[in-house]
């Protein structure tokens, strides 16, 4: 009788023990879960700064880099017709190109430092009072905005010293990277601030004056650079012209981002990946991403729509790997 019980016993275990293995081996699966792309709308900013200038100005530009020797006048400074600006350095000029030397010329790029030598190849009086001015002076009468020369300096070829203001309405001039010129339209608005008052905000938009592409020196070197022109909408007292601004391009909105949590997206040595799901396992996905949100990544490319993808691509150990979806 004992022994019956015994075998009954050992009977019911086995009996419970296969049903339960195919629960026990599914409980041991990895579990993960499918989400998959949100759409976002955007609106792009872009941030500059640049300087508030009167809506009427004319510039004062060099066509041939020059040294300059000295100022006479300063931003704010109200000037007529014909008055100098400044002195050009010519003695400098001919001693450094005729001896070639690198020092003096370390602020110029190749190209303006050949077009310096060309202009002062020929050392007759006759050539170098055609080509290298004397001095600089006023195109028109108005306030100075914008000047950019100072004892000493060296001014490149094509630039502008200043802009000489002739009226009282204001707009901005700001500059951007060239290659982001494309990114605007007629009509953008802008929001700004002067750097001396920062706490005060003022709108414009972008007006149709072209604008203006030239190279910048920075401490890396020359960069491509583009000046835009806005229109200010309203002004105050405390908006004067040569104030410096930050300020921001609101561009055309974008539709339909493509969206991904941050989570479900991992890299490695050959990019940035995702996870899907076929047939129960796990296959990695290289995709290429784009601008990042406070609420995820864009996903430009390698993933359509209709996909899903594991949500936490970090707990899955490798591709292959078995899971069951939720």
């Amino acid at each position: 009788m004992q022994k019956k019980k015994i075998y009954a016993f050992i009977t019911a275990a086995v009996m419970i023990a296969a049903a339960m293995a195919p629960v026990l081996y599914s409980t041991s699966i990895p579990e993960c879960e499918i989400i998959y792309q949100s759409k976002k709308d955007y609106a792009p900013t872009l941030q500059c700064s640049g300087m508030v200038i009167p809506s009427s100005a004319s510039k004062v530009s060099l066509s041939t880099p020059l040294f300059v020797k000295e100022t006479y006048v300063r931003n704010g400074s109200y000037v007529t017709k014909g008055q100098k600006l400044f002195d050009v350095d010519r003695e400098k000029m001919v001693a450094l190109a005729a001896s070639g030397a690198d020092d003096g010329f370390a602020a110029l790029e190749g190209e303006d430092f050949g077009k310096l030598v060309s202009v002062l190849g020929s050392m007759d009086q006759t050539t170098l009072s055609a080509s290298v001015p004397e001095a600089v002076y006023a195109t028109d009468n108005g306030t100075v905005v914008g000047f950019s020369a100072e004892d000493g300096a060296i001014l490149a070829a094509n630039s502008t010293v200043c802009s000489i203001a002739k009226g009282s309405t204001h707009q901005l001039r700001l500059t951007i990277p060239e290659d982001q010129l494309g990114r605007f339209a007629i009509g953008s608005k802008v929001v700004f601030s002067p750097v001396a008052y920062s706490d005060r905000e003022y709108y414009g938009e972008l007006n149709d004056l072209p604008a203006n592409v030239r190279r910048q020196l920075t401490t890396t070197g020359y960069k491509s650079v583009a000046d835009i022109y806005v229109t200010v909408d309203a002004a105050d007292e405390y908006l004067t012209d040569g104030m410096s601004v930050t300020a921001k391009v609101l561009l055309p909105q974008e539709t339909g981002l493509n969206i991904l949590p941050y989570e479900a997206v991992s890299q490695d040595e050959e990019g940035e990946f995702v996870y899907t799901v076929e047939n129960g396992h796990t296959q990695k996905r290289y995709i290429m991403t784009g601008r990042e949100f406070d609420d995820g990544i864009e996903i430009c490319a390698g993933l359509q729509d209709a996909e899903g993808v594991v949500a936490n691509a970090q707990a899955v150990k490798a591709s292959g790997e078995l899971v069951r979806v939720h």
